[in-house]
């Protein structure tokens, strides 16, 4: 069996290692271990869904970066922050 990606040919065998590895964490599941492990030192998840919350969605990222640089002391780099903010968006935000 052949698979064909934009003009490269692949045999179907070569795949199946790669798929065997076990895919890449999750990015909500890294976002997931990443905000558990530095972020509820200094918080709950309730103020994520407080009635006066103020984060939207073009500034979820931003925060996140305010937080990891300054209480959690972390130095996440720009996939991390991605990978936290997408967490909370998708599990609290609905975005």
């Amino acid at each position: 069996m052949l698979l064909t990606l934009t003009r490269l040919t692949v045999p179907a065998a070569l795949l199946v290692p790669a798929l065997a590895a076990g895919a890449p964490e999750s990015v909500p599941a890294q976002g997931k271990a990443l905000h558990d492990q530095h972020c509820l030192g200094c918080h709950d998840t309730s103020v994520y869904t407080r009635a006066d919350r103020m984060i939207h969605t073009a500034e979820l990222e931003a925060q996140v970066s305010q937080c990891a640089a300054g209480p959690a002391e972390v130095d996440w780099d720009r996939d991390q922050i991605r990978a936290v903010a997408r967490y909370l968006g998708e599990t609290f935000y609905g975005f």
